[in-house]
């Protein structure tokens, strides 16, 4: 993955000048050092979750209606794939996200509880919303095809073999969000 990085110059003024401002705006996907696809930003969106470190970053609540609720700061994350080869034809792949954050800003009023499977729900389909569109274009954002190299060569060498892609595997996508503290507010 190469990132796309843009420049903003109208956005930011300082001291009545412009401000140059670089910002992400999406990745460009080598195979075989090969362009396959451009992916904009809100493809990769959820893949961030998985591969940086996302402390000191915002994440947008919204309820079951797409309203906003709230807004968290994460304080940490973590992120892990296994491969279990028991699992359907050719085995199934399983990616754990597991963010800890407390709530930065609250709109309405709802149970902890609540804001985390909310906040779940969010980062869990944005993720797959990623892993989708990955996969429709055929390419590996989170690392499929290395985890089975490094961790399941035999199992590697056959699906190679077979001309099976790692990206076509199913993968279940676990999130888990915890509320540290709530700060001021009041649940």
């Amino acid at each position: 993955m190469l990132p796309v990085l843009k420049l903003d110059r109208t956005s930011w003024k300082q001291g009545g000048k412009s401000k140059n401002y670089i910002y992400f705006d999406g990745a460009h996907a080598l195979v075989g050092q090969k362009q396959r696809a451009a992916l904009g930003e809100p493809l990769v969106q959820g893949v961030k979750w998985f591969h940086s470190d996302q402390t000191g970053a915002f994440l947008e609540v919204r309820d079951d209606n797409d309203e906003f609720v709230a807004i968290f700061a994460v304080t940490s994350g973590k992120a892990r794939l296994t491969y279990d080869r028991q699992r359907g034809e050719h085995g199934a792949f399983k990616a754990v996200v597991s963010i800890k954050a407390y709530i930065y800003e609250l709109h309405d009023k709802a149970r902890e509880v609540q804001l985390e499977a909310w906040a779940e729900n969010g980062v869990r389909e944005k993720f797959q919303q990623s892993l989708a569109a990955g996969r429709a274009q055929r390419i590996d954002l989170i690392g499929l095809e290395d985890e089975l190299y490094r961790h399941h060569l035999a199992t590697w060498k056959k699906l190679k073999k077979d001309g099976i892609e790692a990206t076509s595997l199913p993968i279940d996508v676990v999130v888990d969000v915890k509320v540290t503290n709530s700060g001021k507010h009041k649940l």
